[in-house]
Protein backbone atom coordinates (compact mmCIF):
# COMPACT_ATOMS: atom_id res chain seq x y z
CA UNK A 1 0.00 0.00 0.00
CA UNK A 2 3.11 2.24 0.16
CA UNK A 3 3.33 2.18 -3.91
CA UNK A 4 0.70 5.41 -3.94
CA UNK A 5 2.51 7.19 -1.43
CA UNK A 6 5.89 6.74 -3.28
CA UNK A 7 4.09 7.83 -6.70
CA UNK A 8 2.67 10.75 -4.92
CA UNK A 9 6.00 11.72 -3.20
CA UNK A 10 8.66 10.88 -5.59
CA UNK A 11 8.08 13.45 -9.14
CA UNK A 12 6.87 16.72 -7.55
CA UNK A 13 9.11 16.39 -4.37
CA UNK A 14 12.33 14.67 -6.32
CA UNK A 15 11.83 15.54 -9.69
CA UNK A 16 12.12 11.85 -10.75
CA UNK A 17 9.80 9.43 -11.91
CA UNK A 18 10.07 6.55 -9.05
CA UNK A 19 11.60 4.22 -11.56
CA UNK A 20 14.13 6.06 -12.11
CA UNK A 21 15.31 6.43 -8.32
CA UNK A 22 14.73 2.82 -7.45
CA UNK A 23 15.75 1.04 -10.65
CA UNK A 24 13.69 -1.21 -12.81
CA UNK A 25 13.88 -3.98 -10.95
CA UNK A 26 12.82 -2.84 -7.31
CA UNK A 27 9.97 -0.82 -9.02
CA UNK A 28 8.50 -4.13 -11.16
CA UNK A 29 8.77 -5.90 -7.68
CA UNK A 30 6.61 -2.85 -6.26
CA UNK A 31 4.45 -3.17 -8.74
CA UNK A 32 3.86 -6.75 -8.66
CA UNK A 33 2.68 -6.49 -5.06
CA UNK A 34 1.06 -3.93 -5.52
CA UNK A 35 -1.28 -5.69 -7.55
CA UNK A 36 -1.45 -8.65 -5.73
CA UNK A 37 -2.39 -6.62 -2.37
CA UNK A 38 -5.26 -5.21 -4.77
CA UNK A 39 -6.34 -8.42 -5.38
CA UNK A 40 -6.27 -9.76 -1.93
CA UNK A 41 -8.29 -6.53 -0.98
CA UNK A 42 -10.66 -7.18 -3.23
CA UNK A 43 -11.12 -10.87 -1.83
CA UNK A 44 -11.38 -10.01 1.42
CA UNK A 45 -14.01 -6.92 0.77
CA UNK A 46 -16.23 -9.70 -1.48
CA UNK A 47 -16.30 -11.85 1.73
CA UNK A 48 -17.18 -9.26 4.25
CA UNK A 49 -19.83 -7.97 1.53
CA UNK A 50 -21.27 -12.04 2.11
CA UNK A 51 -22.02 -11.91 5.28
CA UNK A 52 -25.34 -11.84 6.59
CA UNK A 53 -24.18 -8.39 9.35
CA UNK A 54 -26.54 -8.25 12.29
CA UNK A 55 -27.25 -4.36 11.43
CA UNK A 56 -26.97 -1.91 8.65
CA UNK A 57 -24.71 0.11 10.51
CA UNK A 58 -22.04 -3.21 11.16
CA UNK A 59 -22.67 -3.48 7.24
CA UNK A 60 -21.59 -0.38 6.22
CA UNK A 61 -18.68 -0.31 9.04
CA UNK A 62 -16.76 -2.69 6.79
CA UNK A 63 -14.38 -0.18 5.15
CA UNK A 64 -13.14 0.49 8.60
CA UNK A 65 -13.30 -3.71 9.46
CA UNK A 66 -8.93 -4.16 10.64
CA UNK A 67 -6.84 -6.69 12.20
CA UNK A 68 -6.20 -5.79 15.45
CA UNK A 69 -2.85 -7.25 15.70
CA UNK A 70 -1.05 -5.70 12.23
CA UNK A 71 -3.85 -3.17 11.00
CA UNK A 72 -4.22 -4.36 7.67
CA UNK A 73 -7.60 -4.36 5.97
CA UNK A 74 -6.90 -7.71 4.81
CA UNK A 75 -9.55 -9.41 7.06
CA UNK A 76 -11.91 -11.95 6.49
CA UNK A 77 -14.42 -14.04 7.77
CA UNK A 78 -14.06 -17.40 8.30
CA UNK A 79 -17.43 -18.69 7.80
CA UNK A 80 -19.98 -16.04 6.05
CA UNK A 81 -22.52 -18.06 7.45
CA UNK A 82 -22.12 -17.87 10.85
CA UNK A 83 -24.39 -14.85 12.59
CA UNK A 84 -23.52 -12.06 15.49
CA UNK A 85 -20.94 -12.91 18.09
CA UNK A 86 -20.48 -16.58 16.39
CA UNK A 87 -18.04 -14.52 13.63
CA UNK A 88 -14.62 -15.28 13.61
CA UNK A 89 -12.43 -13.10 11.64
CA UNK A 90 -8.99 -14.04 10.33
CA UNK A 91 -6.07 -11.89 8.80
CA UNK A 92 -4.54 -12.47 5.46
CA UNK A 93 -1.48 -10.52 6.43
CA UNK A 94 -0.58 -11.98 9.45
CA UNK A 95 -2.61 -14.45 9.89
CA UNK A 96 -4.11 -13.61 13.21
CA UNK A 97 -7.78 -14.45 14.16
CA UNK A 98 -9.77 -11.67 16.02
CA UNK A 99 -13.47 -11.94 17.57
CA UNK A 100 -16.48 -10.21 16.26
CA UNK A 101 -16.35 -8.04 19.59
CA UNK A 102 -12.71 -7.37 19.01
CA UNK A 103 -13.02 -6.47 15.51
CA UNK A 104 -16.14 -5.03 15.67
CA UNK A 105 -15.89 -2.80 18.79
CA UNK A 106 -13.07 -1.08 16.94
CA UNK A 107 -14.77 -0.51 14.05
CA UNK A 108 -17.99 0.39 14.42
CA UNK A 109 -17.59 4.06 16.62
CA UNK A 110 -14.89 4.95 13.69
CA UNK A 111 -17.71 4.38 10.89
CA UNK A 112 -20.64 6.27 12.15
CA UNK A 113 -18.16 9.29 14.10
CA UNK A 114 -19.00 11.79 11.11
CA UNK A 115 -22.62 10.81 10.99
CA UNK A 116 -22.88 10.63 14.88
CA UNK A 117 -21.33 14.32 14.90
CA UNK A 118 -23.32 15.84 12.83
CA UNK A 119 -26.62 14.42 14.01
CA UNK A 120 -25.45 15.91 17.53
CA UNK A 121 -24.68 19.20 15.97
CA UNK A 122 -27.68 19.51 14.30
CA UNK A 123 -29.86 18.93 17.34
CA UNK A 124 -30.69 15.29 17.14
CA UNK A 125 -29.37 12.23 18.98
CA UNK A 126 -26.46 10.17 19.29
CA UNK A 127 -26.51 7.74 16.76
CA UNK A 128 -24.00 5.43 18.87
CA UNK A 129 -23.81 5.49 22.70
CA UNK A 130 -21.66 3.36 25.39
CA UNK A 131 -23.23 0.13 25.43
CA UNK A 132 -24.96 0.46 29.37
CA UNK A 133 -24.10 -3.56 29.62
CA UNK A 134 -20.64 -4.07 27.64
CA UNK A 135 -19.43 -0.41 28.35
CA UNK A 136 -18.37 -0.56 24.86
CA UNK A 137 -19.06 2.59 21.88
CA UNK A 138 -21.19 -0.08 20.36
CA UNK A 139 -25.13 1.01 21.57
CA UNK A 140 -26.88 1.68 18.50
CA UNK A 141 -29.72 4.04 19.56
CA UNK A 142 -31.86 3.54 16.28
CA UNK A 143 -31.82 -0.32 16.68
CA UNK A 144 -32.28 0.10 20.80
CA UNK A 145 -29.68 -2.50 20.61
CA UNK A 146 -25.55 -2.80 21.34
CA UNK A 147 -24.26 -4.24 18.18
CA UNK A 148 -21.45 -6.32 20.01
CA UNK A 149 -23.44 -7.91 22.97
CA UNK A 150 -27.26 -7.60 21.97
CA UNK A 151 -28.23 -6.33 25.35
CA UNK A 152 -31.18 -3.79 25.09
CA UNK A 153 -32.49 -1.08 27.25
CA UNK A 154 -33.17 -2.63 30.49
CA UNK A 155 -35.33 0.58 30.79
CA UNK A 156 -37.93 2.30 27.99
CA UNK A 157 -40.07 4.53 30.55
CA UNK A 158 -39.84 6.78 33.07
CA UNK A 159 -40.96 4.86 36.07
CA UNK A 160 -42.65 7.95 37.15
CA UNK A 161 -43.77 10.35 34.16
CA UNK A 162 -43.40 7.60 31.47
CA UNK A 163 -41.24 9.62 29.19
CA UNK A 164 -38.94 7.80 27.31
CA UNK A 165 -35.44 7.23 28.72
CA UNK A 166 -32.01 7.51 26.68
CA UNK A 167 -29.14 5.42 26.92
CA UNK A 168 -27.69 7.76 29.41
CA UNK A 169 -30.17 7.38 32.07
CA UNK A 170 -30.49 3.61 32.27
CA UNK A 171 -28.27 4.19 35.53
CA UNK A 172 -31.41 5.89 37.42
CA UNK A 173 -33.11 2.46 38.22
CA UNK A 174 -36.03 3.40 36.21
CA UNK A 175 -36.49 7.26 36.13
CA UNK A 176 -35.62 10.00 33.88
CA UNK A 177 -33.12 12.44 34.63
CA UNK A 178 -35.56 15.14 35.85
CA UNK A 179 -37.88 12.70 38.13
CA UNK A 180 -34.32 11.50 39.26
CA UNK A 181 -33.21 14.95 40.51
CA UNK A 182 -36.87 15.50 41.88
CA UNK A 183 -35.57 12.59 44.06
CA UNK A 184 -32.55 13.33 45.03
CA UNK A 185 -34.05 16.97 46.26
CA UNK A 186 -37.04 14.88 48.02
CA UNK A 187 -34.07 12.95 50.08
CA UNK A 188 -31.84 15.74 50.55
CA UNK A 189 -34.87 17.36 52.47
Amino acid sequence: SALHLIIQFCKPHLGKDPVQILGQECWDLLLGVASLYEAELKTAKENLESVNWPYPEVKDAIDYMRCPDCDSQLIKVLDPTDIGADIEFVCSSCGSSASYETVITAALPESMEGANYMSVKDGGDSLIEDCPMCGEETFLVAQGQCAVCFSELEYNSCKACETGLSVDEQHFGGLCSYCNYKLGKIMAE
